[in-house]
């Protein structure tokens, strides 16, 4: 179980960051695009109307305005009709043509309209690519974890399997519990995830903490459904599991950055949600387990995941498996996570009653900081620091002083000590090395897939 959740964030944080770096060059493209070929684009909207279109339409002002345009470009010379006398049709004549090419314009209107559409579609079909990879990358967190499960409790899930003596005879034993567990796993994935999270519920693990983000999975599964099987546009299905929507029978739900930054905290709330809940299922070391869990929801807060991390921490901060020193950075932790989202005015009551008087005295210089008392914060800073007990890097890396790099006091901080600022560090550890490799050679090839796709 160990090393499954850096795993799968890493593979989720690998995702993120390639929507992120596609999305600006793809919008680029797309402007572009549709800046030489809007102007065919209008046009056939134009003849669309002016064709086909009904009074109403005609009698808007957006298409007034739209005839305008076209009449300074474009002599209509006759309507074509059918034999029932039905326009299929327009026969035309482009006015002016030097000056449409020299701003750049594409004059073959059909050609110029199909490529608009094509251009305009760009950044949605990268939300969607987006979005369906990710649930991908969720379900194989859920595909890792149930192996997990199943090696734990075998007499549970596998000892009504059957092998043949073939099998037995060419494979050794390892290889049939492989064999055995992928097959038990690969026939739950076919469930819904509400059958994978009875499984978690059936060994204690609770999900009530992150149940808002169990709302969002469930959307993101039925819009995932959407743009795989009816363009994105709102069904009777959608409608019927999501029924508190706001969509519209029809509509068509496209997938913006906003949308997508939700649906990645959600399912990195999950999946933490469901690790740290597991710590009961591990039989030894169960505190070293959670401090693993403890350093990646760190990494998340210097990241500014606050949405995430209060969940995170908040969980931890009640854990009795993890250590009590780790116990109470959780619950400071988790108080960095609501102050930034929503002020110090929400938790100051909390903080104040907060006893620091047993405990270390850098806790007696995270409630001042909590709490932006600059000043003595400053004042404790040297105090410690003249005993060498306070590491003068974490001032620039640490999120407890993210406010404090903002005050007065730092820029006094810094005055008397520059040897101490822009200073950084880094995980050179064998563990943090391994994770990089292991994440490294397993996405490449499902990244350069994903970009040829998009």
């Amino acid at each position: 179980m160990r090393g499954l959740l850096q795993y799968s964030l890493e593979r989720i944080a690998s995702l993120q960051h390639f929507y992120a770096e596609e999305k600006n060059g793809i919008e680029k493209k797309s402007n572009a695009g549709m800046n030489v070929t809007r102007f065919g684009y209008l046009m056939d909207m134009y003849f669309q109307i002016l064709t086909n279109g009904s009074k109403e339409e005609r009698e808007k002002k957006s298409f007034q305005s739209l005839e305008k345009y076209a009449k300074r470009y474009i002599e209509v010379i006759e309507f074509i009709k059918d034999k029932n006398q039905n326009n299929t049709g327009v026969s035309f004549r482009i006015l002016n043509p030097e000056e449409l090419v020299k701003k750049g314009f594409e004059l073959n209107i059909s050609k110029a309209s199909s490529s608009y559409r094509q251009y305009a579609d760009m950044p949605i079909i990268h939300g969607s690519n987006t979005l369906v990879m990710l649930i991908t990358r969720f379900e194989e967190f859920i595909s890792n974890f149930l192996g997990e499960l199943y090696v734990l409790y075998p007499h549970k899930y596998l000892d009504k399997q059957q092998v043949s003596f073939s099998d037995i005879q060419k494979r050794g034993i390892d290889d049939i519990r492989r064999i055995i567990v992928e097959r038990e796993v690969d026939a739950m994935m076919r469930e819904s995830f509400s059958e994978w999270f009875k499984i978690f519920q059936s060994h204690g693990i609770k999900l009530e903490s992150c149940s808002k983000e169990l709302d969002i999975l469930k959307e993101l599964y039925a819009r995932r459904n959407i743009l795989v099987h009816n363009s994105g546009k709102v069904n009777e299905t959608y409608l019927n599991y999501i029924p508190d929507t706001s969509a519209s029978f029809g509509t068509r739900l496209d997938i913006d950055e906003e949308y997508l930054n939700t649906a990645f905290d959600a399912i990195r709330t999950i999946i933490f949600t469901v690790l740290i809940e597991a710590a009961k299922l591990i039989k030894e070391d169960k505190n070293s387990y959670l401090e693993d869990i403890f350093n990646s929801a760190f990494e998340s807060l210097i990241d500014e995941k606050y949405s995430i991390c209060s969940n995170v921490f908040n969980l931890l901060s009640q854990n009795k498996f993890l250590d009590a020193n780790l116990r109470t950075m959780s619950q400071v932790d988790y108080w960095i996570s609501v102050k930034s989202m929503f002020g110090l005015e929400s938790i100051r009551n909390d903080i104040e009653a907060f006893d620091v008087s047993a405990l270390d005295k850098m806790f007696f210089l995270a409630k001042l900081l909590l709490l932006d008392n600059n000043s003595a914060a400053l004042n404790t800073i040297e105090e410690l620091q003249k005993k060498n007990e306070f590491p003068m890097y974490v001032i620039e890396t640490w999120p407890i002083f993210k406010d404090f790099r903002k005050s007065n006091e730092y820029k006094v901080f810094k005055e008397r000590h520059p040897e101490a600022y822009g200073v950084a560090t880094i995980d050179t550890t064998p563990e943090a090395l391994d994770a990089d490799k292991s994440t490294g050679k397993s996405i490449r090839k499902e990244v350069e897939v994903a970009k040829l796709s998009s």
